[in-house]
């Protein structure tokens, strides 16, 4: 296809030449998995197709976050009218003209069955690693979308542990290539491996087989086109001590802990793996019943890794942004900020995933604009859709083992306006869970480049689906 690129004045006429080439590739099929680096530019190639091949009806499913402060400013530009609920949109849809859809994606699985019912000429998944599991409520809305003309998933990490992620998002992009029967791939693909036998894993020697079959459907594109400074992480040991040591021996061999007199039990696997992570971090959990009603409290159990960021924070010059997981954690590192030299607590803000909207908008507006030094964030709540650039230092106080997050994360630092080297500290307390997690998010990462090199810059088959 020969595509002529106006030289302004349009979303194609952005697109930079690296860009282009996996432009073209989604134009020309119907169905992609296009898998680009964070701020590698997926949405504008998003809004450069949808500006080219004008479809009549489209959907548009992403993370909230995103919703509002991606997508939305961004479709505005284009000649069509723009819905954020069901009602106005089946209204609409009715009238001549382009009529664009936006929804998240607990809407998504809620809407699935009227969805089905719209002849959509494209259907665009944002973060497409969020149907990776293929039982969940919005994988199988995305299954009942295989109907529309165009179907294009966009994700940076669309695999966290194994190839086995693909297998939702395809059947979403194309279900004729890895079929829509999980069973099939499953005894093509996969073996019973595991503790007892119970976990699904990947065949290894599958690996040529499955990317021969991925070919013309998935393209990558890297970011390394935009010459930014280099990304460095480094690993900050912590040793755990006296009773917050005892504590975490306790609860690793007998999945129970007494803190004030409470025991706080964790007898399955799952749930003790969760206690472990908030030892290491300073607290605890517990659940109690009060006035017949489930609550929640934590216990203070520890001060390692505080101790450990107070004394990083004194050597870093701010802004600084610091992750963790849990909320139980952010008094703590709080208290670390505050004791930071020259720290003024008013420059001190907290994003967790009860800043929403305005004023999330305007929280991450103030820290762009330097007037915050120590920004604390929920790892879920200030991983996706923002740009954290202002500052070029992060801090993992705490973290998953989704390799997903963790990217996600650096990426708000590591992107386009970006114009220092970026420093990631990792907080680790040594012979703990918290070393668990830093290797498996290290061979998480080889499996995942064993798959998505395949697909960077790919040449175009020849024997590819058309766009209907």
């Amino acid at each position: 296809m020969i595509i002529h690129y106006p030289e302004k004045g349009s979303w194609v006429a952005q697109l930079k030449p690296e860009q282009r080439p996996s432009f073209t590739f989604v134009i020309e099929r119907a169905g992609v998995l296009l898998i680009s680096e964070v701020s590698a530019g997926k949405t504008y190639i998003s809004m450069a197709a949808l500006e080219y091949l004008t479809p009549t009806l489209t959907l548009v499913v992403a993370p909230l976050t995103s919703l509002d402060i991606t997508w939305s400013p961004k479709l505005r530009s284009l000649n069509a009218s723009l819905h954020r609920d069901w009602e106005g949109f089946k209204a609409a849809r009715r009238k001549p003209g382009r009529h664009i859809l936006l929804i998240h994606f607990q809407l998504f699985a809620k809407l699935a069955k009227k969805l089905e019912g719209v002849s959509w000429s494209m259907v665009i998944i944002d973060e497409s690693q969020g149907i990776k599991d293929r039982a969940s409520q919005a994988s199988r809305a995305a299954r009942r979308m295989r109907h529309a003309t165009r179907r294009l998933a966009l994700s940076a990490t669309p695999l966290d542990k194994t190839p086995i992620d693909i297998f939702a998002q395809m059947r979403f992009v194309d279900h004729t290539v890895l079929g829509e029967d999980f069973a099939d791939f499953k005894s093509e693909f996969t073996y019973e491996g595991g503790f007892k036998g119970y976990e699904l894993k990947f065949r290894p020697e599958k690996l040529p087989a499955l990317l021969k079959r991925l070919e013309g459907h998935i393209f990558r594109l890297d970011k390394g086109f935009l010459k930014l400074k280099p990304i460095h992480v480094h690993m900050v040991p912590v040793q755990l001590l006296g009773e917050q040591r005892r504590l975490y021996e306790q609860m690793a061999e007998h999945g129970i802990v007494q803190i004030n007199g409470t025991a706080i039990p964790a007898p399955l696997k799952v749930s003790r793996e969760v206690k472990l992570q908030q030892i290491t971090g300073g607290t605890i959990k517990e659940k109690y019943i009060e006035e017949k009603k489930l609550r929640w409290r934590s216990h203070h159990i520890g001060n390692a890794k505080a101790r450990k960021l107070s004394w990083l924070l004194s050597k870093i010059d701010p802004p600084v942004v610091i992750f963790c997981k849990y909320l139980a954690e952010i008094p703590l590192i709080e208290k670390a900020c505050a004791a930071a030299p020259g720290c003024r607590p008013a420059r001190i803000r907290v994003l967790t995933g009860g800043v929403v909207g305005d004023e999330r908008t305007d929280l991450i507006n103030i820290f762009q604009a330097g007037g915050v030094d120590y920004l604390i964030c929920q790892m879920r709540t200030g991983g996706v859709s923002i740009e954290l650039t202002a500052a070029s230092t992060l801090i993992f106080y705490s973290m998953n083992f989704s390799l997903i997050d963790f990217e996600q994360v650096c990426g708000r630092f590591h992107r386009g306006s970006q114009t220092r080297e970026v420093n990631v500290y990792v907080l680790y307390a040594t012979d703990t869970i918290d070393q668990e997690i830093a290797d498996q998010i290290e061979a998480k990462k080889e499996t995942f480049f064993s798959v998505v090199r395949h697909f960077t810059q790919s040449p175009v088959p020849p024997n590819v689906e058309p766009a209907r």
